[in-house]
């Protein structure tokens, strides 16, 4: 299995939904094993969601998602894809992850205000866990640097990837910018 599925091969609507470029990125940094156990939080459309379940193929993947409306497409996207291994957990992700197993790696799409109060959770089950934070906003960058800056038992690595599309007008062809993402990587040091 390979990551970076075609972003036309999932159902969608208007619920965010991490772009195949960005996913693919996203899941090189995250290095999925096929037996892990992984979050992804702030699933959306459970484009990534997906993504997991297929490379964690003897593992098993919980989707969290508050959106009710993006709960039902990632219930459309899963029956779609014939992903057995993915559970999704409607609502807040801050209270499900407590009862959920430790995770062997997090993907964090969207922490809806609750990011570092989360991080502390996954960490307290797993102090070795492997997190991806994608991040649009500044203010979410900001917030995780100074997070790892106060755990320095982690390394943190951040890209910024810039991607633009070609689109038909006439017989030519624009690039159109899509939004720039923060994907933020955190290791646990080797002693």
């Amino acid at each position: 299995t390979v990551h970076g599925l075609a972003d036309d091969l999932f159902q969608r609507s208007k619920v965010p939904m991490t772009k195949q470029e960005v996913r693919s990125v996203s899941m090189s940094k995250l290095q999925p094993k096929a037996t892990d156990l992984i979050y992804d939080i702030g699933a959306g459309t459970g484009s990534c969601s997906i993504e997991l379940a297929l490379l964690a193929s003897q593992g098993k993947v919980w989707a969290f998602e508050r959106n009710p409306v993006a709960v039902e497409l990632l219930g459309k996207n899963k029956a779609l894809f014939g992903v057995d291994n993915l559970e999704v957990i409607a609502g807040e992700a801050l209270e499900n992850i407590k009862a959920m197993p430790a995770p062997d790696c997090v993907f964090v799409g969207g922490s809806g205000g609750d990011l570092c109060e989360m991080l502390d959770v996954i960490y307290a089950k797993n102090s070795d866990c492997r997190v991806v934070i994608n991040a649009i906003t500044v203010e979410t960058l900001a917030e995780v640097a100074a997070y790892y800056k106060e755990h320095p038992a982690y390394s943190l690595e951040i890209v910024n990837v810039f991607v633009a599309c070609s689109k038909h007008l006439g017989s030519y062809n624009l690039m159109m910018a899509q939004n720039p993402v923060y994907v933020m990587t955190a290791l646990k040091k080797e002693d």
